[in-house]
């Protein structure tokens, strides 16, 4: 085992006189606050006092500043969706309402080219019902005329032997119920006695069918006034295809 050298001094006689007497503290004895020379600085081996805490107030104030900042970032990015949305889509309804009314003025366009076409169509169409109802107004007006008048009779039978020659008629067919009425009446239309009156129940009131050696001759109301249809329908279409 070594043992290192230590180094000694031998203490001068008389020297613990000179030495200042060092008093070690108690135990429970208040420790002294190391006394600061006037003009020196204090040891650098003291230690700072720590930073003291903000008060709560403080904290509280900060937290409600960043709060506020944040909300008003939030309402700020809201209200630019909103404006961004609804540019969206106002511009969006404006297509709409466009392509809706550019269909819409389409639509009138065609009705009014339908129109002006129909218009023509309509009165041409107006003009055959008025014919028409015309002539069905003259037939049930002849017919209760024929009823009441023997005079009406006899016209149609005149009316028919002008269109033939007396000499060759042998017979004249009539309703039933006209017979006697026209036979005691043929020498007032000139007509010759030989000739003969038929009644005929499949003749309606007002059918006069004329017999001769070369045919028949109809004479009856509806044939005339189906005549005069032919005759009428006719005369409109050739203006139909003149307009």
């Amino acid at each position: 085992m070594s043992f290192k050298a230590m180094a000694s001094r031998i203490r001068p006689a008389g020297a613990e006189l000179l030495l200042p007497v060092v008093e070690w503290p108690r135990v429970g004895d208040p420790v002294a606050k190391p006394e600061v020379l006037p003009g020196r600085p204090q040891e650098a081996h003291s230690q700072a006092a720590p930073p003291q805490s903000a008060p709560p107030q403080s904290v509280e104030k900060q937290k409600a500043e960043i709060q506020r900042m944040v909300d008003q970032q939030v309402q700020a990015r809201l209200q630019s969706e909103r404006q961004e949305s609804f540019r969206q889509g106002e511009a969006a309804g404006r297509q709409k309402a466009a392509a809706e009314t550019e269909a819409v003025v389409e639509r009138m366009a065609r009705s009014i080219e339908e129109t002006a076409g129909m218009k023509g169509r309509l009165r041409r169409q107006a003009e055959r019902d008025v014919v028409a109802l015309a002539l069905a107004m003259a037939r049930r007006v002849l017919r209760r005329q024929i009823v009441i008048d023997e005079e009406a009779l006899l016209g149609l039978v005149k009316a028919a032997f002008e269109n033939v020659s007396l000499r060759e008629v042998t017979e004249v067919r009539v309703h039933p119920q006209f017979v006697a009425r026209l036979q005691g009446h043929l020498s007032r239309i000139g007509a010759p006695e030989a000739i003969r009156i038929q009644g005929d129940p499949g003749l309606e009131i007002g059918g006069v069918i004329v017999e001769t050696g070369r045919g028949s001759l109809d004479a009856s109301i509806d044939t005339q006034m189906d005549e005069i249809a032919r005759g009428l329908s006719d005369a409109l279409t050739l203006r139909e295809g003149a307009a």
